[in-house]
């Protein structure tokens, strides 16, 4: 029998949630103004798929989404998901860029970042719950910092709400979130090369 991937799987939520959320922590001191809208999902590439003998599902997907309201743009972003098929809850974790404007300001990029949890996966009347962050803005959008959380009851479409944050950056020049980061991406990668030669073996 194959090893299964349950422990570089885990391993690889850990590192990219601390990652996340230590990575793209910043010090504003800054003018805030809510923000709401809604969201589109235009394209998801599937990147790796695989269950285990106990029955959790690890996915990797390349995702664009249209973002509407006011953020007006587009997000590009990998996804990790965790599936348990018997509950069928699952839990993603994600970073990218967002490109466009936020309230009428820029247009400029940000870094693009969220944790979400999923009830009822795959079926009908299943409930996406999460939250999101945009930081590190440039360009058109310097200064810009964003807290919200999202929700949808669609495989396509949601909304969101939060507060943006335009000031003054007190830079975190600490390096440890970034080492954590490239960890947890070598680990996504090492796991994926290593399912697709379990794949092809067994092919």
């Amino acid at each position: 029998m194959a090893p299964e991937l349950n422990k570089p799987a885990a391993i690889i939520l850990a590192l990219l949630t601390l990652a996340l959320f230590t990575t793209f922590h910043t010090a504003y001191s800054a003018e805030q103004a809510p923000i709401k809208g809604t969201y589109e999902t235009t394209a998801a590439t599937m990147l790796s798929n695989r269950t285990t003998a106990e029955g959790i599902t690890y996915r990797t997907l390349n995702v664009k989404a249209e973002m509407r309201g006011d953020l007006e743009g587009l997000l590009e972003y990998l996804v990790f998901q965790e599936i348990d098929t018997k509950t069928n809850k699952a839990t993603s974790t994600g970073w990218g860029t967002f490109t466009g404007k936020v309230n009428g300001r820029g247009p400029g990029q940000a870094v693009f970042s969220f944790v979400a949890s999923i009830e009822g996966f795959n079926t009908t009347g299943s409930t996406l719950i999460g939250q999101f962050w945009h930081d590190r803005g440039r360009d058109g959008l310097e200064g810009y910092h964003l807290e919200g959380a999202f929700r949808s009851s669609s495989s396509t479409t949601g909304t969101y709400e939060g507060k943006a944050f335009f000031g003054e950056v007190a830079a975190d020049t600490s390096p440890l979130p970034y080492i954590i980061l490239t960890i947890g991406i070598a680990v996504a990668v090492v796991a994926l090369i290593y399912t697709r030669k379990i794949s092809a073996k067994k092919a």
